[in-house]
């Protein structure tokens, strides 16, 4: 039988509270983990002591302190793996940046051979009311079950429901929840055959790796949320070679004019757009698209500003853009990356 690789990246499912606060300790939190599940009435729990080949990053963090250093510390230990030697793969990561890396390896490993599992908790393993050991569970169970290849999180929610999220479709939680949402629709574990029915589709749907197997991520794609008096010409470009831009709940950004007879401040997209394209830079908005329920505002940036609307979330366009520069693309490269599908993350 084959094993299931975990992966301890850190995060709140590798912490415990300590004098008044929550630390790192993963041995601890593997302990609590391991009894848990052996407690469980998972058919899978008499093979606690067997089923798992527990690995541990050498230099393991809280979620919040991510960096693109430490994504690739976890891209290369992934890479010093035969994934094909595993059942599957279940990381142990924290929620507050579980999106993007989920989102990263939604797309470096696109053509995945095997289920990789993004495991997490609001709190740790070992405090009371805790969704840290259903969801890994769940992540056993689903691997168990012969799931289909690809990235996914499965998290219970507040509403004690148990969802399965792809990986390049979720989103970051929001402030004050603990929830996890997906563009798209929700996927229930409670009904197993349409959720194995569901991904087995999804995986059939992935395209082929166009990354290769050496890239190192770099900072030189520049991220950008609106807000109410953004002021562009604050904004530096230097050393960028793509922007994604966020957008408002209805797929917006400020463009400011109500018609192209106006002019335009720096509190515009369309004054960074210039710039832009002055130096070639590829400008994206996610998640943004055209439809005859758009406002006249992103019709104009898209016109104009030769913004390009991404029909994805932003994390998943962030990373993306993260892979496709370290990957050496740039200018309509790059566009046409952005816009080919790899792993369901068009909507």
């Amino acid at each position: 039988m084959k094993k299931i690789l975990t992966v301890y990246t850190g995060g709140t499912i590798g912490c415990a509270p300590m004098g008044g606060q929550r630390e790192l300790n993963t041995e601890l939190a593997k302990r609590y983990i391991a009894l848990r599940f052996s407690q469980s009435d998972s058919q899978y729990a008499n093979l606690c002591h067997s089923l798992f080949e527990d690995s541990c990053l050498t230099h393991q963090t809280l979620s919040e302190n991510m960096t693109l250093s430490k994504l690739q510390g976890i891209i290369d230990h992934l890479r010093s793996f035969d994934l094909e030697r595993y059942a599957g793969v279940m990381i142990m990561h924290g929620t507050d940046t579980l999106a993007y890396t989920a989102a990263l390896l939604s797309m470096l490993l696109c053509d995945t051979p095997v289920p990789v599992m993004l495991i997490s908790g609001a709190k740790p393993p070992m405090v009371d009311g805790t969704n840290a050991n259903i969801n890994f569970r769940t992540g056993v169970e689903l691997i168990m079950s012969g799931i289909a290849p690809n990235v996914y999180v499965p998290y219970r929610n507040t509403d004690t429901e148990v969802y399965l999220h792809l990986g390049s479709r979720i989103m970051q939680s929001r402030n004050f929840s603990d929830d996890f949402c997906s563009a798209g629709e929700k996927i229930e574990v409670k009904n197993t055959q349409n959720l194995l029915d569901t991904c087995a589709l999804l995986s059939k749907a992935r395209g082929k790796n166009p990354f290769g197997t050496t890239l190192r991520l770099h900072s030189s794609v520049l991220a950008l949320q609106p807000c109410t008096g953004l002021d562009y010409g604050r904004i530096t470009l230097d050393g960028v070679k793509a922007v994604v831009h966020g957008t408002y709940h209805s797929g917006t950004f400020c463009t400011e004019r109500n018609d192209e007879s106006q002019t335009y401040s720096q509190c515009s997209v369309l004054h960074l757009a210039a710039r832009c394209k002055e130096r070639n830079i590829p400008l994206f908005a996610a998640p943004c698209v055209l439809s005859d329920e758009q406002y006249s505002s992103v019709f104009d940036g898209v016109r104009n500003g030769s913004i390009i609307p991404l029909n994805m979330t932003n994390e998943c366009a962030y990373m993306k853009a993260l892979l496709g520069v370290a990957a050496g693309l740039s200018g309509r490269e790059l566009e046409q990356l952005m816009q080919t599908p790899l792993n369901n993350e068009i909507m």
